[in-house]
């Protein structure tokens, strides 16, 4: 069934290398046949993007970020949408707000909800935010003034750093929302009170046709050239590399190994370790800069960082402290092809999530679905929605987060055992390709889309 209206799709921002998941969400739902419109409140500030943001075909209407930037756009947005049937009812929802959050950024919103109704998209019916904090503010005042209905999607960050207040009066007005963690949802539940109903669970899964087995022989568009080995070496010696059954030679196929068995002894080939994702404080990387540190001096491995972030000239310093920089490639921010070489290069994968002060938390990072796709042995931390696709010992090494010395010892398994990463990364990859495909997710959400059109 196909929708009467178009989607209106509120984002924080777009495009955003870190937001994969929302990327492939997108394309799923325009190739499940849904109209989308989609709405930014910040401009893009990546200079690069991934490939499946040219796939997408919906139009982009950016809002001013900050309202005294465009105060003739603002103005005309609010002297139209002073005559939607329901402004009356968006403002006194801001009033009621305003004394419990005084600040800037609550005016904001309002103002932003107001220039998104003043420039609505032709043939708009439904308004759906990603992210329940600001987006879903702004998607709350714009649905009250259009008197049109709104859902959101939940992740992490944005449930765990919001006020239970707040995130209880929007799932009060939300005819729908979705996150995806059990944790998540479980606290949006209790939330939502006799409205718990309305609360459900959706894995964002991951598009396997731009990560196929590590042992398809067959080119994909995803893959592009591969990335550099992190030893740095000659290009004809990478190209010699991608002969190996770790690019998809002849062992992978017969359901070998497709790794070498690196085991740390070999100096001329170390293991390497990749993480992926922003170098901010909840990814932990200091954690997993001083686990690494702690390794046995003898052990030869390298670790290979792709992605931005604040905290990354901070970290580089702390390399530099721990007498480990020499071991450690910074590529910054890399596109999904070349995220893709690189797992497919490397032994193991880490991440060190914590949970931070002010609760802000990662959810079930994409980046470990990926490289699980990719056999690659995953040694990470047992907060918030890893454990629902990892089992210690069973397609993973899980420790408690903070713990930079258990960390390590997890990661000297890995590095010693190529036979432990091979049954870890074979096991986690039949239960991603077994329950992580985000066909399910995609169907879930139009299911829920196109029961809102039939009320």
């Amino acid at each position: 069934m196909s929708l009467p209206y178009k989607i209106v799709v509120l984002l924080k921002g777009y495009p955003r290398l870190s937001e994969t998941f929302i990327a492939q969400e997108l394309l799923g739902l325009e190739r499940a046949g849904l109209d989308l419109v989609l709405v930014s409140l910040r401009r893009p500030t990546d200079a690069k993007r991934h490939p499946v943001h040219d796939e997408i075909r919906a139009p982009v209407l950016y809002l001013p970020e900050y309202l005294h930037e465009e105060p003739l756009r603002v103005l005309r947005g609010l002297v139209k949408s002073v005559r939607a049937p329901g402004f009356g009812a968006a403002l006194r929802r801001f009033l009621k707000d305003l004394p419990r959050d005084f600040s800037r950024n609550r005016f904001r919103r309002f103002g932003q909800a107001a220039v998104l109704v003043g420039e609505w998209p032709d043939g708009g019916g439904w308004l759906h935010a990603h992210f329940i904090h600001t987006p879903a503010s702004v998607a709350n005042y714009a649905s009250r003034m259009l008197a049109l209905p709104w859902t959101v999607s939940a992740h992490a960050k944005d449930i765990w750093t919001s006020e239970d207040w707040e995130l209880a009066d929007k799932l009060a007005t939300a005819d729908w929302a979705v996150t995806c963690t059990r944790s998540g949802h479980a606290h949006l539940q209790t939330l939502a009170g006799l409205h718990r109903d309305r609360v459900h669970l959706s894995y964002h899964g991951l598009d396997l046709d731009r990560f196929p087995p590590l042992q398809d022989p067959s080119p994909t568009k995803e893959e592009g050239l591969a990335l550099q080995h992190p030893l740095d070496e000659a290009p004809g010696e990478a190209q010699e590399r991608c002969c190996l059954p770790a690019c998809g030679g002849d062992a992978g196929r017969q359901g070998e190994n497709p790794r070498p068995p690196r085991d740390g002894a070999d100096p001329q080939d170390p293991v390497t370790i990749i993480s992926v994702g922003r170098a901010v404080p909840k990814k932990g990387y200091d954690i997993l800069l001083k686990a690494l540190a702690r390794l046995p001096a003898g052990l030869s491995w390298r670790f290979v960082h792709a992605g931005d972030g604040g905290e990354r000239a901070k970290l580089q310093k702390l390399a530099d402290a721990l007498g480990i920089a020499d071991r450690i490639t910074w590529l910054g921010a890399v596109d999904q092809k070349d995220v893709l070489a690189a797992y497919r290069r490397a032994d193991i994968f880490a991440l060190a999530c914590r949970i931070t002060p002010d609760g802000d938390r990662d959810g079930l990072p994409n980046v470990l679905v990926e490289a699980a796709s990719q056999q690659l042995a995953c040694v990470a931390t047992d907060i918030s929605g890893i454990p629902e696709l990892f089992e210690t010992e069973e397609n993973g090494l899980l420790v408690p987060s903070e713990d930079a010395e258990a960390f390590s010892r997890a990661l000297e398994r890995a590095i010693r055992d190529p036979a432990l990463r091979h049954r870890l990364g074979a096991a986690a990859e039949a239960k991603v390709r077994r329950s992580f495909d985000h066909h399910t997710s995609i169907a879930q959400l139009k299911a829920l889309f196109t029961a809102g059109a039939r009320r």
